[in-house]
């Protein structure tokens, strides 16, 4: 491995273009170099390149070093398979789904994806066999309510080109950071240039936020509400977030009456994901 002369951050940095071998050779040196660090760290390592070009000559001289038994790539028919069989849950089935997007977590804007499979957030109780307490899965949300259904279609009918069904994305990085604020504030705090949004449109109920898919966005929801971790529910870190337009201070967040706690809540959630 040739010698960068400099920390691979810094050499990385400087690196614009790709002219001859010997800057090829450091190139890879130093991705090499930094990619032993993140592993050793437990860390992930995203490379921007400057070009498509030089990006996939980087991935092509990487691949064509891998051996067949290191890829760890896995066709979405293999991933359908192995979820038909059973041998994969629903979870896992779309944590892959995700990730053969190129979706992750470590990218707001590429956030993973789940959907809202339940729609029943305002009864006491929940029958997770009543399958009326179940969104239609085979729509996407923005055409679960035939009324804005019809609307949108209007409006599409209507436009110039280039024409658009819906007016918004079923996730974008303020969607995420809107669910994820109570566990990491300063996600927002960086988006809104250090001030949180308006106490009205924070994340706040669980039924408001599903009633509000239903007429005003068509957003979807993230892994978290399918997992175990109940932190982006609490407010742990006892941030204020003010006071909403009817005088109530923004705190936890409000569950579904037919939830007991937190907990109870991820769980239900999780076994209507599997049902």
């Amino acid at each position: 491995i040739p010698d960068l002369g400099m920390n691979p951050t810094e050499f990385w940095k400087k690196t614009n273009e790709f002219t001859n071998k010997e800057k090829m050779d450091k190139i890879l040196a130093c991705m090499y170099m930094m990619l032993t660090e993140t592993k050793n760290n437990n860390k992930n390592l995203f490379i921007i390149f400057d070009s498509e070009m030089n990006r996939d000559m980087i991935y092509d001289i990487i691949n064509s070093q891998t051996s067949i038994e290191t890829q760890t790539n896995i066709s979405i028919d293999k991933y359908s398979k192995l979820w038909i069989e059973g041998a994969i849950s629903n979870y896992e089935y779309l944590i892959l789904l995700n990730s053969a997007a190129n979706r992750t977590r470590n990218d707001l804007s590429q956030y993973p994806i789940f959907p809202w499979v339940l729609s029943n957030y305002s009864s006491i109780s929940l029958d997770l066999t009543n399958e009326n307490n179940y969104r239609d899965l085979s729509k996407p949300i923005g055409a679960l309510n035939v009324k804005r259904l019809k609307q949108f279609k209007e409006r599409y009918n209507e436009m110039n080109e280039p024409k658009f069904l819906y007016g918004s994305h079923y996730s974008t990085p303020a969607y995420v950071i809107g669910y994820l604020v109570r566990e990491f504030p300063y996600y927002m705090l960086k988006l809104h240039s250090g001030k949180f949004d308006n106490p009205d449109r924070l994340f706040s109920s669980i039924e408001i936020d599903w009633e509000i898919c239903n007429s005003l966005s068509v957003k979807e929801l993230i892994p978290e509400f399918y997992e175990s971790d109940t932190g982006f529910l609490k407010n742990e870190k006892k941030v204020d977030f003010g006071v909403n337009s009817e005088g109530e201070r923004i705190d936890i967040v409000k569950l579904p009456q037919w939830a007991l706690n937190q907990n109870d809540f991820l769980r239900k959630m999780r076994e209507a994901l599997e049902s």
